[in-house]
């Protein structure tokens, strides 16, 4: 038998509630791609990028990419 709101106290239920948010802000916020691998070929041309920068190449915005794609933020 399930127990009904109206039967807790109200520190009980406050407890309910916290945890109820506390679940859903996770489950949110949770990365959908963890534990995943990233391929060998991704994994390579990441590295390249990283480099790249590194050695002073070019960077935008991602407000100069958006606006070349068209995207509005």
């Amino acid at each position: 038998m399930a127990t009904q709101v109206a039967d807790l106290s109200v520190e009980e239920l406050r407890r309910v509630i916290q945890d109820t948010v506390r679940a859903t802000i996770e489950d949110l916020l949770r990365d959908p791609d963890e534990g995943l691998e990233l391929h060998a070929d991704l994994q390579a041309r990441l590295a390249q990028s990283v480099k790249e920068v590194h050695e002073g190449g070019i960077t935008y915005s991602a407000d100069e990419v958006a606006a070349k794609l068209g995207l509005t933020w």
